[in-house]
Order: structure tokens, then sequence, then C-alpha cells
């Protein structure tokens, strides 16, 4: 059998057909189109101008950016920015003291993330306003254990730096800054005051811990503090934290404060701080206020305190 194969010519599209790809070839160029149009331009590389450069500046935790606002350091810090500087200008000749823990003290201030007076700034905003560790770190651009390594430093390094300050008052100090109301109202010779105040602390599971620690007028386990202050209002000694259940007279003598005190001169206290017998074995006199042991002073107890 022979097969002739004959060529066909192709038949023409139809109408409809061509209609169909005339439809489509218009909707890829409107969506090639839309999609040049919809991809963002590429910004041009230039720099921040100044004027964003120092709003930028400003929100950022550091010295040089609170130094321009007072009024933020001094909320933060609760220091004016004189007293912070004159703090730091006292503290600069030792701060090459300082131990971070954890860290190799020998050369590592090219590894420093903070300079010296921002992590000054860190540690006093988190004593101040009790500020979580993650906190500060965050608002500083650091992390949790730089910051816990600066916090620890700082506070030994500060702690060791004002125990070794002495206080006392010199000579004519008291008398030349004596409150005009302590004199008209007879207490000019008042060189000391003090009090003492307890902190609640966490209960230990060891019960000879517990029972050091419990304070009975809290009834609870506490830390106890003395201050000591002069009639103008100076700080003249703190202690450390006792046991709650230590005495106001043995943390007083254990303090050795009564030995700053001039023989002769008053040691102002509330009338829960009976340290009577250590002030006369000392030559000091104690003024207190009585204790009441019925329910009103008679006018012969209010006239002998007036």
């Amino acid at each position: 059998m022979l097969l002739i194969w004959k060529k066909s010519t192709p038949k023409k599209p139809s109408r409809e057909l061509k209609r169909k790809i005339d439809c489509t070839k218009t909707v890829l160029t409107s969506s090639n189109a839309n999609t040049v149009r919809s991809t963002p331009r590429k910004p041009r590389k230039t720099g921040v101008k100044l004027p964003y450069r120092k709003a930028l500046e400003g929100q950022t935790f550091s010295y040089e950016a609170l130094m321009r606002y007072p009024d933020r350091i001094y909320y933060m810090t609760g220091l004016t920015l004189s007293e912070l500087d004159c703090l730091y200008e006292c503290l600069e000749p030792f701060l090459h003291t300082i131990v971070y823990p954890d860290c190799n003290n020998d050369d590592s201030s090219h590894l420093r993330k903070l300079d010296t007076k921002t992590e000054l700034i860190s540690f006093l905003t988190i004593c101040r306003h009790a500020l979580d560790l993650g906190v500060i770190a965050w608002m500083t651009g650091s992390s949790i254990s730089t910051m816990s390594r600066i916090f620890v430093g700082w506070c030994v390094f500060l702690s060791t730096i004002f125990e070794s300050i002495d206080l006392t008052p010199l000579p004519g100090f008291l008398n030349d800054y004596m409150p005009k109301c302590f004199m008209e109202s007879g207490y000019g010779d008042t060189a000391l005051i003090g009090d003492a105040t307890e902190i609640w602390i966490s209960q230990s599971e060891n019960f000879d811990i517990n029972n050091i620690t419990f304070s009975n007028y809290k009834n609870h386990t506490t830390g106890k503090i003395c201050l000591w202050t002069l009639p103008p209002g100076f700080l003249l000694k703190c202690t450390d934290a006792f046991p709650g259940s230590i005495s106001d007279a043995d943390i007083t003598e254990q303090s050795c404060v009564l030995d700053t005190v001039t023989k002769g001169k008053t040691v102002m206290t509330d009338k829960g701080f009976n340290i009577t017998d250590i002030c006369h074995e000392k030559g000091l006199l104690h003024n207190r206020p009585p204790m009441k042991f019925s329910h009103q002073f008679d006018e012969t107890e209010v006239k002998k305190e007036l």
C-alpha cells in the first residue's frame, strides 16, 4: 500500500481565540506596569541630618546625652549635675581599682561597653529607683550580664571608698552650724542624734538564723541599721545591717560612734532607744523622751521635759 503524505496548511485562529489572546496580553502588560510602580526606589545614601542626629543622641542613656538635661540627671540619680561631677572627680583617681566579677581586670579598657560616668549614673539609677537590671541594660544598650558585673563592681567600690571617709566634725563645726531652733529651745549642747530602722528580710530554713534575725518589735525577721546624724542634718554614721534581735545598746557600742562625741555633750534619741548607761560610761548625757507607763503624762512630768 502506498501512503502519500500531504503537507497541510495551518488553520487560521478563530476570532474568539484571537480575542482571548489579546485580552491576556493586555492583562499581563498592565500587571507589569503596576509592579514597576509599586517597587520602592532605593534611598540615596546620605548622612543623617544634624537636627535628627541630635534628636537620636538625646534618646540614648549616657552621660554625654543626659548632661544637656540636668533635670533628667536629678530624677535618675538624685544628684544635681554639679554634684554628680564633683562625686566623679573625687572617685576618678581610684577608678582603676574597680574589680568587675568574671572579667580580666588587667587591661579591659578597650572592651568597655560604657564609659565610667555612664556606669556611675546607671548604678545610682538602679539604687534610687530599684530598677531591674534588664531594664537598665536595655536603656544602655548592653546585656544583663554586663550590667550585673557593673553593678556589683561599683557597689563594692563605692562602699569601700565611703567607709574609709572620716565624717567626724572638726572642732567648732557644730557651734557654727547649730540650728537656731536647737539654740532657742535649750538643746544647744546636742552633739549627736541617733535612731534605728528595721528592714524586713525573708525567713530562712535554718531555725537558728530565724531566731537571731527575729525582731519582737516588728514580729518578723529583720535587719537592723542605726543612723547617726549631726544637728545641722549631716550624716555621721550609718552602721552595717545587724540581725533584728540585737539591742540598740549593743549596736551602738559595736559601731563606736559615741567615741567621736566630746565629753559633756548630749546625745539625742527616740524614747525607745535605751543607751543611757553607755552614754554615762563615756561621760555623755542622754536626752530621750520619757516612757509613758500610764494613759497620760501628769503635769509634773510635762514640766520636767520642757
